[in-house]
């Protein structure tokens, strides 16, 4: 199992990619932030198998932490992701990614790892969204 993050002073969220990763075995675990003046969702870990890593790093050229996801073209996200609550949310990796990322990338990252089903949870501050778990 190998974890990721963009810089030292980001350890929190490994701590939280690690945690769920104890719960749920067999899923990889990405840990954002939302940045609501830019309505940016920054990667800030992921975590999953070596297999999940080497799929990533081949077909995104590196891991997906430091990827920027906007949510500017989907009017509804950010009131979805402000449900303090846990939520299926779709499972291609083209809808987590906010369609950012290029739909045969997308498309090969899914067979490749077989997602299954895919929950998000936000965390929210003072009824501000702040973080989402996927």
């Amino acid at each position: 199992m190998r974890y990721e993050l963009r810089d030292d002073e980001l350890s929190y969220y490994a701590f939280i990619a690690e945690g769920f990763r104890e719960i749920f075995l067999d899923a990889w675990m990405v840990v954002s932030s939302f940045d609501a003046a830019t309505r940016l969702f920054t990667c800030r870990a992921f975590a999953g198998t070596d297999e999940d890593c080497r799929v990533f790093d081949e077909e995104l050229g590196s891991s997906p932490v430091g990827f920027r996801f906007s949510i500017d073209g989907i009017p509804s996200a950010e009131s979805v992701f402000s449900c303090p609550s846990v939520m299926e949310a779709p499972s291609s990796f083209q809808h987590m990614s906010f369609w950012t990322v290029p739909g045969e990338v997308c498309d090969r990252i899914d067979r490749r790892l077989t997602v299954g089903r895919a929950y998000t949870m936000s965390f929210l501050c003072r009824g501000t969204l702040r973080r989402r778990h996927l």
